[in-house]
């Protein structure tokens, strides 16, 4: 076909994969994991992979091969997936009010796996809009702390 390297590329890709949107979608649930797997293996090819899906899903129908209602639902997971995709992929996060220093010299805590978990906390909290400032965090994260020590055993 005298395609370049790029294009080659592409079309491998496209091929190789062309069966995970059918096998993701069956089910008409795509769990919110699941998708966000998807969208980071696949990368920028999303899009197209679920559009060749979706044609090879009609071909079946003018071939009659597949008489259920399924592929209808799939459709919807499929347009669903390819919105949810350019949301994700679209996505800028919230400045960072916090930082694990703050909270460490804070809650007079050590470096470790649970300070992660708490930034992990507030930033949740920041996409959801229910913490603006450094002062919210720091409140928010007194609701946590008991928790913290109690799942890493730490001395309060």
């Amino acid at each position: 076909l005298n395609m370049g390297k790029k294009d080659i590329a592409f079309v491998q890709k496209l091929i190789a994969d062309h069966m995970r949107p059918s096998n993701l979608t069956k089910s008409g649930n795509v769990t919110q994991r699941a998708a966000l797997k998807f969208f980071r293996e696949i990368g920028e090819l999303t899009p197209y992979q679920i559009i060749l899906s979706m044609g090879d899903w009609k071909s079946y129908e003018k071939l009659r091969c597949n008489p259920q209602a399924g592929p209808k639902n799939q459709y919807k997971t499929a347009q669903k997936m390819i919105e949810d995709y350019f949301i994700v992929k679209n996505y800028k996060p919230p400045k960072k009010i916090i930082d694990g220093n703050i909270i460490m010299k804070t809650f007079k805590l050590k470096p470790g796996p649970w300070v992660g978990d708490l930034l992990s906390a507030v930033a949740e909290k920041q996409a959801q809009k229910k913490i603006n400032d450094t002062k919210e965090a720091l409140n928010y994260l007194k609701t946590k702390l008991t928790a913290i020590y109690k799942k890493y055993k730490l001395k309060s």
